[in-house]
């Protein structure tokens, strides 16, 4: 009896820590993973000196000229991967993510889950981030370049104390109505 009130207390106290101190779960950890319409392997595409850069293919209004880096289309894995209207259907058995990128271009869209979103009273424009502070996609989205599966959760937890720090190391500005509107 002793031992399950000692228990308890400690809940109790180290519950009061974790919300009166800040400590939370990260999201990342406490979400289940996505399901994504296509296997994609980050690694193949992106990785090495040839590489295709992260804006090519995330570039709803452009990740270094606007505000969003959207999720790509269709359009924009055709311009590469034409020959797959050509396949065979024994060739596309052998490459299910074309195959399925077959399927989406019937469809005209890939249903792609939106792994980071900002809540809405946070503006956050990927030029500044990208184009004027020359942030590379990895210090806030982590090593996706290298991935050999599809981002199923958030990499990175971009908390405001994470935005904070980096704003504070790079001394940019931390007024609040800078990225609250």
């Amino acid at each position: 009896m002793a031992i399950l009130l000692v228990l308890c207390c400690a809940a109790v106290v180290l519950g009061a820590r974790m919300v009166l101190g800040g400590w939370t779960v990260p999201s990342f950890w406490a979400t289940p993973p996505l399901e994504q319409p296509i296997a994609f392997n980050h690694r193949k595409h992106a990785a090495g000196a040839d590489g295709i850069k992260c804006e090519t293919c995330h570039s709803y209004s452009s990740a270094t000229t606007g505000t969003f880096a959207g999720l790509p289309q269709v359009d924009t894995c055709m311009d590469c991967h034409k020959m797959v209207m050509r396949m065979t259907p024994v060739k596309l058995a052998k490459k299910p993510g074309l195959a399925k990128l077959r399927q989406f271009v019937a469809a005209g869209y890939i249903p792609w889950e939106q792994v980071y979103a900002e809540p809405d009273y946070v503006f956050f424009p990927h030029r500044r981030h990208i184009a004027v502070a020359k942030l590379a996609c990895a210090e806030c989205h982590g090593d996706v370049r290298n991935m050999t599966e599809p981002v199923l959760r958030p990499v990175v937890n971009q908390s405001m104390n994470w935005c904070m720090n980096c704003h504070q190391q790079k001394r940019a500005s931390v007024d609040c109505i800078a990225c609250h509107k």
